[in-house]
């Protein structure tokens, strides 16, 4: 049996509560846990420990049984965290995580998904909305709809750490047709009639006014537009609408339409091209380097400085005794992912109140660590949604429908969006070339920027190398690849290369294939 046992000053607890009702005073309740089981694996990149045993925390003593899963993330190995969502354009969506890892895995086909966990608070009963900042793939989708939140952040360099979120405002971001950033402009005005192009006015189609013919504007049709569920679709409301995207319209009203957005601007309107992408998102401070993000409450901290951070009584009624799911950085910047178990008193699956989460936390290194949704939601997996393994026990014994979580992936994530003047005086970059295919993988020549996409069938695919392996084509057919460089602060991107040909035969035709391959060497031999 093994135990580990926390001690505290002696200091008495009454007294602390005399004096401030809300005093920080767990870090002096005594914590004790019984492991009657302990086992440690290791599965791809990750280390899966599993526990159970007797807790004790103050006068309490409850049975858990719990998982942590140290995530092994690792950038040069092409192994990173992401958020993952099932949304729909135009609204959001719930699904389970093997869901959403399957939705994950159709837009990305050429990522593999090791894993993953249940992320935010969401609107169980309605439309999956989350309730923190969201982001993926630098935008950010959802704002988040309370004034006290927090992300798990996920950086460009492949680092995570817990930021707390301060808006400053809407933005507008002009995007070419590679993606490239041609311009940002904070929005002076929402949904209010616009006096001047000399300011940056962006109407909804909840503005029911027209714009005056002198002003210099966009038509955009929006491609994805996402409303908060606090806010009232009235007439006008600013704060209707967290984000928008869409393109230009060659329609020259002065009236939004439904699923459109103005952008009222001279400088915009000056540099928006045909295939540009127009986007309208919050801007929030420090976050220029955030490439995912999922929310949750700030005052579910756990764990800060690698002390107890939990009050006394704990906030918001959440002390009864739930599954949980908290996430937590060691000192050493290793993300760790751990799911309570609960509501199941007769298998001994109690369920943690927060000061004890934050215990449990500590004992696993965790210097910081937030608590996430938990309950029924909390999921913790291991494999793709072709092969998954659930590693906690399911409340509702079944998965339930999230809004967005976290995988863990191994591939190359896309670039972050370059930032370029305007107009564009760079030249163009090199045409890669030399393409052929080998062991099912695509090489090609070296450019001269480092990026590229593969296009396969009008379908693109980023890769940081110059190979792509191509095993993730599994349907039958004939696919045309060419491949171009992306730009870089110097270089524009390229053109494409010429065509070349990959066919995947069925399963019947390679076993006919190998079958006459062995016949041959037999014949050599």
């Amino acid at each position: 049996m093994k135990k580990i046992l926390t001690l505290s000053l002696v200091i008495p607890i009454i007294f602390l509560v005399l004096i401030n009702p809300f005093e920080k005073i767990n870090a002096n309740t005594y914590y004790r846990f019984d492991a009657e089981n302990r086992k440690t694996e290791y599965i791809n990149n990750f280390v899966h420990t599993r526990v159970n045993g007797k807790l004790t925390y103050g006068n309490e003593e409850t049975n858990q049984h719990y998982n942590v899963l140290k995530l092994g993330l690792n950038q040069k190995e092409g192994i990173n965290l992401v958020s993952v969502d099932a949304y729909k354009d135009f609204g959001y969506g719930m699904a389970g995580l093997n869901g959403l890892m399957a939705n994950y895995e159709i837009n990305n086909p050429n990522m593999e998904v090791l894993g993953g966990f249940s992320g935010d608070f969401y609107m169980i009963n309605d439309n999956g909305e989350p309730i923190g900042t969201y982001i993926v793939d630098y935008e950010i989708r959802y704002p988040g709809n309370t004034t006290n939140s927090v992300v798990l952040a996920i950086n460009t360099d492949g680092s995570v750490e817990f930021k707390k979120v301060k808006k400053l405002g809407k933005e507008v971001i002009i995007k070419n047709k590679y993606g490239e950033i041609k311009k940002r402009s904070l929005i002076d005005n929402i949904n209010v009639e616009p006096s001047n192009d000399l300011e940056t006015t962006v109407l909804f189609d909840n503005y029911e006014g027209r714009v005056s013919e002198g002003l210099r504007k966009i038509i955009v049709k929006g491609t994805d537009i996402k409303y908060m569920y606090n806010e009232q679709p009235i007439v006008q409301n600013p704060k209707y609408y967290g984000f928008a995207k869409g393109i230009k319209s060659e329609d020259g009203k002065n009236q939004v339409s439904e699923r459109e957005f103005i952008v009222v601007s001279n400088e915009i309107e000056k540099i928006v091209e045909e295939d540009d992408i127009i986007i309208v998102q919050e801007k929030i401070e420090g976050f220029e380097n955030v490439r995912n993000a999922v929310g949750t409450y700030a005052t579910h901290l756990l764990v800060e400085n690698g002390e107890n951070a939990v009050y006394t009584p704990e906030p918001y009624g959440i002390i009864d005794r739930h599954p949980r799911t908290a996430v937590g950085i060691t000192k050493d910047g290793d993300v760790i992912a751990v799911v309570i178990d609960g509501r199941n008193k007769i298998a001994g699956r109690d369920g943690v109140k927060f000061g004890e989460l934050a215990e449990i936390m500590r004992s696993h290194g965790a210097i910081t660590a937030y608590n996430f949704d938990g309950g029924g939601s909390s999921t913790l997996m291991i494999g793709n949604s072709n092969g998954y393994e659930v590693l906690n026990e399911l409340s509702d014994k079944r998965i339930r429908s999230l809004s967005n979580g976290f995988l863990i992936v191994k591939g190359d994530l896309k670039q972050k969006p370059l930032e370029i003047e305007t107009p564009d005086n760079r030249s163009e970059s090199n045409i890669p070339s030399n393409l052929y295919i080998s062991n099912d993988t695509l090489f090609f020549s070296e450019g001269d920027t480092g990026y590229y996409e593969v296009k396969i069938n009008n379908l693109v695919y980023e890769v940081a190398n110059n190979r792509l392996a191509l095993n993730f084509i599994k349907k039958e057919g004939i696919y045309k690849i060419s491949v171009r460089s992306k730009g870089n602060k110097d270089k524009k991107t390229s053109k494409y290369s010429n065509e070349i040909v990959y066919k995947v035969n069925s399963e019947e035709v390679n076993s006919l294939l190998q079958l006459l391959k062995n016949i041959n060497i037999g014949v050599l031999k």
